[in-house]
């Protein structure tokens, strides 16, 4: 029964990553604005500009020169090869965290609208996916691969170095008391918050103050989706102590991201790049609970609440709040 399962979910996986990519790499691309700048990038590439002069990190930057000037790919095609790889990278974990599962997190996956994130916000996608990688072989104690996706992952985007901070200090605090948690919850909270601060009086990087212009496309931090996460997170934390210490760190990787990415929310940038992936990491570690005896009724409350919180996001994706036709999610 093991076998069939597991390769009808195989099967089934890769028809859903090949249809998904495609259908958004040669339909939903259009929508996105920000398509305007990779589209123009990938055709400057050709020409041999540095990518110091495009902005763009390093390993994003080499992968179009290596699609664009070697292999002569369509920009459709490279991006439909970066799907590809982003949504492979992200069932591989899930797949090999708890493959009974694997339905669930496509269900949540698709809901979430997480499909529209990857195409919008190529470069971060890139490199959340690698760094999904990396803390998979981390916690896995293989530490040669970590280290070469981390590599990746920030040469793919720099704002994945954040990412990290945030799973090592999850990684080192797994196994304290839930007092000592939500104390540094609260510490990261305000300590972020005046950092961005200090940052913008001191005037450290221009792009910053560019990232705080953009103000009045603030999230607001008492939404319905704010309070409905805050609320998810708060039950799931209930039985934080009963699981072992892998799901404890993806929990708070999650946690202490979402925290941040709300103290930085005055820098509408900032809080869309750090904010995804948090919510990423949470269905993440919803679907890799494996043994919830003692804990079931609190563990498929946050299911069906994750659930429900997925059904409106797509509602509100395509028809309260249509993100594909508006330049909510920045690059």
């Amino acid at each position: 029964m093991r076998i069939k399962l597991t390769n009808i979910l195989i099967v089934f996986s890769i028809l859903f990553v090949i249809l998904s990519s495609a259908l958004s790499s040669f339909y939903l691309i259009g929508f996105s604005p920000d398509f305007l700048d990779y589209a123009s990038h990938y055709e400057n590439t050709r020409q041999g500009l540095d990518f110091i002069d495009q902005r763009f990190e390093p390993v994003y930057y080499y992968l179009v020169a290596f699609f664009s000037s070697v292999v002569h790919l369509d920009f459709n095609f490279f991006v439909f090869i970066i799907l590809i790889f982003s949504i492979s990278a992200k069932l591989y974990a899930v797949y090999s965290w708890n493959y009974r599962k694997l339905l669930l997190f496509l269900f949540l996956y698709l809901n979430t609208s997480y499909i529209i994130y990857d195409i919008v916000s190529l470069r971060v996608n890139l490199s959340v996916s690698f760094f999904i990688l990396s803390i998979y072989f981390s916690l896995r104690k293989k530490h040669t691969p970590f280290l070469i996706f981390l590599l990746l992952s920030i040469g793919s985007h720099y704002s994945s170095l954040l990412l990290y901070f945030v799973f090592l200090l999850s990684f080192n605090f797994r196994n304290k008391s839930k007092f000592t948690l939500m104390t540094l919850a609260v510490l990261l909270y305000f300590t972020s918050y005046l950092l961005l601060e200090l940052a913008l009086t001191l005037n450290i990087n221009p792009l910053l103050s560019i990232y705080v212009t953009e103000a009045e496309k603030a999230p607001d931090i008492f939404s319905f989706n704010n309070l409905f996460i805050s609320f998810l997170f708060i039950v799931l934390f209930s039985f934080f102590d009963k699981v072992n210490e892998n799901l404890r760190v993806l929990w708070l990787t999650s946690f202490y991201l979402f925290l941040i990415s709300n103290s930085l929310s005055s820098a509408p940038i900032i809080y869309f790049r750090h904010i995804d992936p948090s919510l990423l990491m949470l269905i993440i570690y919803i679907v890799s609970v494996k043994n919830c005896y003692g804990f079931r009724v609190r563990y498929y409350f946050g299911v069906i609440g994750i659930s429900i919180f997925s059904i409106y996001k797509v509602i509100s994706t395509l028809y309260l709040n249509p993100i594909l036709n508006s330049s909510s999610y920045i690059v």
